[in-house]
């Protein structure tokens, strides 16, 4: 809300046109409300229901969230235009709250149903990480990676579904990953190449080196996976060069040396990362600076990162304070001398 910035809506991941509108709207009835001073949700609304789930997620209660999901979608018509989202934030929410068997369970009567979104890709996403977390034994985690593998595969070949490049590349990272779930390694890796593929060409075509760095995360995962990430050092270079005032590029080809056992240009990168970083971003990268320290011998600059580390997240603002960070960083201080 613009009034007192209480939270009227949320949407996970990127929406299509209709999915934007539809949650545009919601955060407008939401607004109405406070203004009517009606904050309590009607029980028989489910845009309310999904309100009180969007503020129980946002205020860490992902089991409360979940439950006002599932109430909204239990209210809502078969044909609702925000159903596949808030299946796909329950999905989220039900991660979350540690409850992998009501994820999957959740996951398999529900994803078959979502229509070809991108909330459809969300939903696999979480529902991945659910069953990482079965038990080896547990049947359910067959039968739901073969469902997200059917779902994954008529995603790909849908050339009308409401997806963007990146949206594409998204999916076919999730297949690789559901292959590399059930054994499919030859499977997984021609998923790979096909990614590979699609991102080269969007970055080849861009219009500008701002759009073709949109690019340089996934291309530079896709290429560590395949294990040619050798071969993308001279485009990353080439991104930070066009691009000198921004952090992303340099902090790609760290991640990258690191991957390639090259802890001393990981480094290097790195800092030149730092230098342009802000906000919650640089407080990451100097965690990345501080153990890349550690990886090379030195304590005492690894000591000095961290303090500095742990001074940019205790400067970040209320709303993007991250005391598990801090705990974190914390911690690591102490088992490196520090009181």
């Amino acid at each position: 809300s613009p009034v007192d910035e209480a939270v009227q809506a949320r949407h996970l991941g990127t929406a299509s046109v209709a999915q934007f509108r539809n949650f545009a709207l919601a955060g407008a009835l939401g607004h109405q409300d406070m203004i009517a001073r009606n904050d309590d949700p009607d029980p028989t609304d489910p845009l309310r229901l999904v309100r009180r789930g969007d503020r129980a997620a946002l205020a860490g209660d992902p089991a409360s969230a979940a439950k006002a999901y599932g109430e909204a979608l239990a209210k809502a018509p078969a044909d609702w235009g925000r159903r596949s989202d808030v299946v796909a934030a329950r999905i989220g929410s039900l991660f979350g709250s540690g409850d992998p068997g009501g994820c999957v369970d959740f996951a398999l009567a529900s994803v078959a149903h979502m229509g070809n979104g991108v909330s459809l890709v969300v939903a696999l996403s979480y529902a991945g990480a659910c069953i990482d977390q079965l038990p080896a034994d547990d049947s359910r985690r067959a039968n739901l990676t073969a469902l997200a593998l059917e779902q994954l595969g008529q995603l790909v070949e849908d050339r009308a579904a409401p997806l963007s490049l990146d949206d594409r590349s998204d999916v076919l990272f999730l297949q690789r990953e559901y292959y590399d779930r059930a054994g499919g390694t030859e499977a997984a890796r021609s998923a790979a190449l096909r990614q590979r593929m699609l991102l080269d060409k969007a970055a080849a075509e861009a219009s500008s080196a701002h759009e073709a760095s949109i690019y340089n995360w996934p291309r530079t995962e896709v290429y560590v996976y395949l294990g040619v990430g050798a071969e993308l050092i001279s485009d990353l270079e080439a991104s930070e060069k066009a691009l000198p005032k921004e952090y992303d590029p340099p902090y790609r080809l760290s991640w990258l040396y690191s991957k390639l056992n090259n802890p001393e240009a990981a480094l290097a990168a790195a800092k030149r990362a730092l230098e342009r970083a802000y906000g919650l971003n640089k407080a990451r990268i100097q965690g990345k600076v501080a153990k890349l320290y550690g990886e090379l011998g030195d304590k005492s600059a690894e000591r000095e990162a961290r303090s500095a580390e742990l001074a940019l997240y205790e400067a970040l603002p209320p709303g993007q304070k991250d005391p598990e960070a801090e705990k974190r960083v914390r911690d690591a201080l102490v088992s490196l001398g520090e009181k």
